[in-house]
């Protein structure tokens, strides 16, 4: 852990070092040419949201807590407020350089259960080897807290590690992006527990790694590739696959006891989703727009389907921005998850400002 927040202090100086001492070689049209393409393809939204990673982690949580409690019901409302920018830097490269810098905190409340804090920030280069792609490394940092309700107990901890990030646009009605991360969670679990003899309160350690890989290919329409779409207006489509695979290790509790996890060592949940999507740019200045998602997923992999097994899912999203100017926007999302048997569902309100420089 020292070791991983020693590395995201040496990336965050060199990328302060380039951005202070180079000018920037990438022409502003050429960066506008690129903020273009990734905005009208659904790139830049997918690079910047955390709400799929968000979802699985929720998800997996209620498996636990499910297998933890055996209700197998799960009702969560969480709440997100995110800032996300790019910022050119310089380098000697002929192509658009960034830094990225984002900021993110959720809330996530499901009573007689948990409530929790997530804050995360994340800081990272963006290459765009052409006008049209990009690539980007970085790192992650979060810190967890929670309140356990069902029991007295909290739960502490950092999680740090690297995310790695790529995109290309085919054409203009076709795009594919993915993501890869795999954080390392250092931290701890307090629990006290009434026995006839009086409060006994355990303490254990928790260290994982949690992997997260995410691939989806876009689909954007507008009036300019079929006559039947109204102006202003951006139809889509959206197809792809999520994976979270979370490994702990062995961990020993303060009563000298080995530490069992409700699923073992290792946690799996892998989705394929895919939905359909369009868009409204209206004003006087068509500086607001208006949208709404509606996909499907199914949980093709996972060992945590026990307590709850309910494993296709319905997901809307209705959002409203505000066009600021060109790469920037203020954004508030409405989602909605259920699953089909009622098992689980999920509102999540987020707001989100994507200013990008």
């Amino acid at each position: 852990m020292i070791f991983l927040l020693h590395l995201f202090r040496l990336l965050s100086g060199i990328v302060l070092l380039f951005a202070a001492q180079y000018s920037l070689s990438a022409s502003p049209a050429e960066i506008g040419q690129w903020g273009a393409a990734m905005g009208q393809s659904g790139l830049r939204r997918f690079y910047a949201t955390g709400s799929d990673l968000g979802e699985l982690v929720n998800r997996q949580l209620s498996y636990q807590l499910a297998a933890r409690t055996g209700q197998a019901k799960s009702e969560v409302d969480s709440y997100v407020l995110q800032w996300d920018s790019l910022l050119p830097i310089a380098t000697d490269m002929q192509q658009p350089v960034f830094l990225r810098a984002l900021a993110r905190t959720a809330k996530r409340f499901e009573p007689d259960k948990l409530h929790g804090r997530n804050d995360r920030f994340d800081l990272g280069l963006v290459y765009a080897p052409t006008l049209r792609s990009y690539v980007s490394f970085g790192l992650g940092l979060e810190h967890t807290d929670a309140d356990i309700k069902f029991v007295e107990g909290t739960t502490d901890g950092f999680t740090a590690g690297p995310r790695f990030d790529a995109g290309i646009v085919f054409s203009d009605t076709l795009a594919l992006g993915m993501r890869l991360e795999e954080l390392k969670f250092d931290g701890d679990n307090r629990i006290a527990v009434f026995t006839p003899g009086g409060l006994l309160e355990i303490e254990r350690e928790i260290e994982n790694r949690r992997r997260f890989f995410k691939s989806e290919l876009l689909g954007r329409y507008n009036s300019s590739h079929a006559d039947f779409i109204p102006a202003r207006t951006q139809l889509g489509w959206m197809a792809g696959i999520q994976y979270l695979d979370t490994r702990y290790e062995r961990k020993i509790n303060s009563l000298g006891q080995p530490v069992n996890e409700p699923f073992g060592n290792r946690e799996r949940l892998g989705i394929a989703r895919a939905g359909i999507f369009t868009s409204y740019t209206f004003g006087r200045n068509n500086n607001w727009n208006a949208s709404v998602e509606y996909m499907l997923d199914h949980e093709f992999d996972t060992n945590m389907a026990t307590v709850i097994n309910d494993r296709n899912n319905r997901y809307l999203r209705a959002g409203l921005a505000y066009i600021v100017g060109p790469g920037k926007r203020i954004q508030f999302d409405y989602q909605g998850f259920r699953s089909t048997g009622g098992s689980r569902e999920r509102n999540n309100f987020s707001i989100i400002a994507v200013i990008d420089f």
